[in-house]
């Protein structure tokens, strides 16, 4: 049971610097903070629910239209996403925090009478480890979200909304603090700070710590970490990669993406894959995990991941339906292992009627020692569980955009309290458990909300691992997922294009 709501802020009159933008030269200024006895995911489940319900925090506000959510995108990726970010959007950069979410909503006030709408961006971020931290097992990271109304003077605010540039909500770990903090826009009074904004902040910071103690009532966590891997293997794998790997990727870095994004989403899924798999084949040892696995990673884009394990002397490749820049300064070891490839499952009627239309096709049938590897492969991700079973291959998939075996985005899904996201997992682990497997869940350690890994390493029945009986389990996958019609077709308009695809 939670503690009974108490409310006794701390007021932190402008002093300290909480976090630190980067490229911006106005500085925030601390208001508040308060102690939180909740976790940082009651927090960040706060915040996004407010974001989506604004109406919570004044009665002026008849509601938001969401304009665009990263974490509802059919892409995780802005440069790449198929609902456009509007243009007006603005970015921010902080220093040692890694953006992880960015939603775009219009405030529409209750009596547009008298005030008017006000576009307003809302940016998401996680502390991004450091050397200590991440030797600290105990040590979460720190959350940021940030609010960057779109205007530059206080006569273009409307009432409903402090008059100021930013507003910055800080979840502090080691302190177990929430706090807030005000970007002011030019000219306003700081000595003393308006009494409005000073009162605003206040009910503004009590309403998310009140909303967080009461939903830390029957609370379940979701996220749980370093079940498959132990976290000083996963700490101490991450942190040499890093030190060897990126500085040579952010200087070599020729993508329009955000090098940090995906270069430490990467170095973290290449520990967790090493430390996994030093664990099953190697029993604890990482040269006899070596010359056992052979790996391939499916839609494996900027090719960054198929190059760091290249590199750490494990052995495979990395496919994709088109080449990608990066691919170009990622060394020699990495181009010969990087192919320009569509997956068309074998499963499929008419797969091999594709073969010599002027691309290259993988079909899945790999050897039994490999491990497939699908990191956010789109429409290839609920395959890989059944091309697992039917090659007797161990698997992990980590599940972006939401896609049914047709390779259509995926519109059926029952969407509960944790969303779409949640609800797509759900369901690619279900098709993974119909077709034999029994499946294990990790929350990887990586900047990402799409961060959840499905493993595949066993079977659930024996006698699936090979013979009839298993082939018609999947069999009966694909027919009671209503089949895969009109896969065919569009992996030939992926290949024939080279347009974006896995």
């Amino acid at each position: 049971m939670p503690s009974a709501f108490q409310w006794k802020p701390e007021p932190l009159d402008g002093q300290g610097a909480p976090f630190t933008p980067v490229k911006i030269e106005e500085g925030w200024l601390p208001i508040i903070k308060h102690e939180a006895n909740y976790p940082v995911e009651i927090f960040e489940l706060i915040l996004g629910e407010l974001v989506y319900h604004p109406e919570r925090n004044s009665t002026s506000i008849l509601r938001a239209d969401i304009l665009y959510d990263s974490s509802t995108s059919d892409d995780d990726d802005d440069d790449n996403a198929d609902t456009p970010i509007p243009s007006q959007s603005k970015t921010y950069e902080v220093e040692d925090y890694q953006l992880v979410r960015r939603v775009e909503r219009l405030l529409l006030p209750r009596n547009p009478n008298i005030d008017k709408p006000l576009a307003q961006t809302c940016l998401f971020y996680r502390s991004i480890p450091s050397a200590a931290a991440a030797a600290d097992d105990d040590q979460d990271p720190a959350s940021l979200v940030i609010y960057l109304p779109h205007v530059n003077r206080a006569e273009d605010v409307p009432f409903y909304h402090p008059p100021v540039a930013g507003l910055g909500f800080l979840y502090t770990p080691s302190s177990r603090t929430i706090s807030l903090s005000l970007l002011l826009l030019p000219d306003t009074p700081t000595n003393p700070l308006p009494t409005r904004l000073t009162r605003t902040a206040d009910a503004l910071l009590r309403t998310i710590h009140k909303h967080s103690l009461g939903r830390q009532n029957g609370y379940q966590k979701r996220v749980h970490h370093d079940l498959l891997v132990p976290r000083s293997l996963f700490q101490d794998t991450y942190l040499t990669l890093k030190s060897r790997h990126a500085k040579h990727l952010f200087e070599n870095w020729v993508e329009r993406t955000d090098p940090k994004k995906h270069v430490f989403e990467d170095l973290g899924i290449a520990a967790f894959l090493g430390g996994l798999w030093t664990e099953i084949y190697g029993r604890g040892d990482l040269a006899s995990a070596k010359e056992r696995v052979r790996f391939v990673d499916v839609g494996c884009g900027n090719g960054v991941l198929t190059h760091i394990l290249l590199e750490e002397g494990w052995r495979g490749y990395g496919f994709d339906a088109r080449r990608r820049k990066t691919w170009a300064v990622l060394g020699e070891t990495a181009q010969a292992n990087l192919r320009e490839a569509i997956l068309i499952p074998h499963l499929i009627p008419g797969a091999s009627e594709v073969e010599g239309e002027g691309f290259e096709v993988e079909d899945g049938r790999w050897e039994g020692d490999t491990f497939i590897i699908g990191n956010h492969a789109d429409e290839l991700t609920p395959w890989i569980p059944l091309l697992g079973a039917t090659s007797s291959c161990a698997w992990v998939v980590i599940p972006c955009c939401p896609h049914a075996l047709s390779g259509a985005k995926h519109a059926t899904l029952k969407v509960g309290e944790g969303g779409r996201y949640h609800a797509y997992v759900d369901w690619v682990e279900d098709v993974a458990t119909r077709a034999g497997w029994e499946v294990e869940r990790e929350a990887l350690r990586i900047p990402s909300t799409r961060n959840i890994a499905l493993v595949g390493r066993r079977r659930w029945r024996k006698e699936l691992d090979v013979g009839e009986e298993g082939a018609v389990a999947v069999e009966r996958v694909i027919g009671e997922e209503g089949g895969a019609g009109g896969f065919v077709e569009s992996a030939r308009k992926v290949g024939g294009s080279g347009v974006r695809g896995h």
